[in-house]
């Protein structure tokens, strides 16, 4: 009698290999997402170093900060003044509009070229539709002397779960706080935010 020995796989042989390889796959891809949403953090951190060293330009060029805030640089971009928390400031966003009383504007609406195109890269790495990401300004007390200001900028990793946010300050502050910008509370008083520059 001769044994016919094909040689070739089973098919539970080959629905494990190909379970195995699935699963490798996922695992992958979900490495490569957060490596991306961790790529994105930096990028907006460094951003936000760049409008800091645009803020400084200004100041040593003209004295203050007052000529960041005006026409020249931020051209038709709307201010939200919020008088409960004692803070004035411009906010950025993918689209623009008011929503509890906050105004948000288009990068496209900023005059100075250096500042949009940070502005741009902030927004576009936030990968958020609804709210405002990048804010700058201050606190009323020093609001009329512009000799003091804040940066703030929604961390893109955590957009869906606790809307992390990096903040920079005149004095050289930085931190990260929990700050729910969804909500309509801009109470930003972590060091380096709106109400603590």
């Amino acid at each position: 009698m001769s044994k016919n020995n094909k040689g070739g796989f089973t098919l539970i042989e080959l629905m494990v290999v190909i379970s195995i390889i699935a699963l490798l796959s996922s695992v992958v891809l979900a490495s490569l997402q957060s490596a991306k949403k961790r790529s994105n953090d930096a990028t907006v951190r460094q951003e936000l170093l760049q409008v800091r060293s645009w803020m400084e330009l200004q100041r040593d060029t003209n004295g203050s900060y007052a000529n960041a805030f005006g026409a020249t640089a931020l051209g038709s971009a709307v201010q939200t003044t919020d008088g409960v928390n004692g803070v004035n400031y411009f906010a950025f966003g993918p689209t623009s509009g008011v929503s509890g009383g906050v105004t948000t504007n288009l990068c496209s609406t900023i005059n100075d070229t250096q500042l949009k195109n940070v502005c741009t890269d902030i927004v576009k790495n936030s990968a958020n539709a609804t709210i405002p990401v990048l804010l700058i300004g201050g606190p009323q007390t020093t609001w009329a002397t512009h000799n003091q200001y804040s940066i703030q900028a929604q961390v893109p990793s955590t957009v869906q779960s606790n809307q992390l946010s990096t903040c920079l300050g005149s004095s050289n502050n930085t931190s990260s706080n929990n700050d729910d910008l969804g909500s309509g509370s801009y109470l930003f008083s972590g060091t380096g935010c709106l109400a603590n520059p």
